[in-house]
């Protein structure tokens, strides 16, 4: 199973997003999405965050642009950002544990 609520994402700030979740600050509260998988946890983990931009929607994005790269860096302190296909990056986060 995947790591319950996904406690190492801080909150992410996506500036343009409207949402309920979205406070007077900008920001939204942490994803958290639960559900049963037939693999160790730690290749779910590893497959549910490699593979986040063909999974992201790209209307959830700081730019909105199609076939933009959403990069989970692997390590405490690690960025959580996106990539358009011309390269411009927008930061939403990062990693906390």
């Amino acid at each position: 199973m995947p790591p319950p609520a996904f406690g190492w994402l801080r909150k992410i700030r996506v500036p343009h997003m409207s949402s309920q979740a979205e406070t007077s600050t900008g920001t939204t509260d942490p994803l958290r999405i639960s559900f049963e998988v037939r693999c160790p946890a730690r290749h779910a983990f590893e497959v549910w965050t490699n593979g986040i931009a063909t999974w992201w929607p790209a209307n959830h994005s700081v730019s909105g642009e199609q076939g933009l790269d959403v990069v989970l860096e692997p390590r405490v302190g690690g960025r959580i950002f996106e990539r358009t296909p011309t390269g411009q990056e927008h930061e939403w986060g990062e990693i906390t544990l």
